[in-house]
């Protein structure tokens, strides 16, 4: 019995011996802030679409891949392409359709020629708002869908696209 209240007699005084320690080594605050105040985001920010082509043309429709969230007044956007990574043997012609579906009906991007491997595409000239040049957007949430089509599909191997999406914040002045 004295063994356990010696040991918690000890025990108390290391805790109050930290404790002290503690209270001289607290006194100082280091806050660290990284800002990064979205005003639109789009949820997945990555999202993979996997195509395997088997045959000379055809069409893949992805529903609701991803929700695209617009936050403040201001905000347009334009889904851009990025250069392929090509792989094999390949001709190609793809094109795409973006739906966004809001709150106030629906919005249809349409992406002719997106790519063109050792095939011509031609393509309107037209400019097309949401991919050569920025689409407003009231605030709120949109489902984002995405039609694929391809055509004058040949050879063998693998090609990687990537589709960004640009948020351009207008600031209205006073």
């Amino acid at each position: 019995m004295k063994g356990k209240l010696a040991l918690a007699v000890i025990i108390a005084l290391v805790g109050a011996a930290a404790l002290s320690i503690a209270a001289v080594t607290a006194g100082q605050f280091l806050v660290k802030m990284r800002v990064d105040v979205p005003r639109a985001e789009l949820s997945p920010d990555t999202i993979e679409i996997p195509l395997d082509i088997d045959k000379p043309e055809g069409r893949e429709v992805l529903a609701e891949v991803a929700v695209l969230r617009v936050y403040g007044e201001g905000v347009a956007v334009a889904f851009k392409t990025l250069e392929p990574d090509v792989q094999g043997s390949v001709s190609l012609i793809a094109g795409a359709t973006i739906t966004l579906e809001g709150d106030e009906g629906s919005t249809v991007i349409h992406m002719p020629c997106i790519l063109d491997i050792n095939v011509g595409c031609i393509r309107p000239l037209a400019i097309i708002p949401g991919y050569d040049a920025p689409l407003p957007l009231n605030p709120g949430e949109y489902k984002v869908s995405i039609e694929i089509a391809w055509s004058s599909a040949s050879g063998k191997g693998e090609v990687n696209l990537p589709i960004t999406i640009e948020y351009i914040v207008e600031e209205r002045q006073p």
